[in-house]
């Protein structure tokens, strides 16, 4: 293993940051366990002159737990469903997956 990769696999194995995750292809696949970090962070978007502030829902999982996340995919992290949307993008080292979601409403 390189350096990056040492690093990466210390910073999701810390347990200081990330989570006991199941991802699912199309959100009804076989269950795939993987550790993930979840971050909402506040994003902001212009509409004209105009900042609005609104939330959002990142998910990162690293590339050799999870290979190709796709929109409609979903992470189940404890009780909550979080569908991905949109095409996940991969970090600069190939490592991570962030994948944009949004929590599923409760059935």
């Amino acid at each position: 293993m390189g350096l990056f990769e040492d690093g990466n696999d210390l910073f999701f194995d810390a347990e200081l940051f990330d989570v006991d995750a199941v991802f699912r292809v199309g959100g009804v696949g076989a269950a795939v366990p993987c550790r993930v970090i979840l971050r909402q962070p506040d994003e902001m978007t212009g509409f004209g002159e105009t900042q609005i502030v609104r939330g959002s829902t990142l998910v990162d999982v690293r590339i050799a737990e999870v290979a190709s996340p796709r929109e409609g995919d979903s992470f189940t992290i404890g009780a909550a469903i979080y569908d991905v949307l949109g095409a996940p993008r991969r970090d600069a080292g190939r490592l991570v997956w962030t994948c944009g979601c949004r929590e599923s409403a409760p059935t």
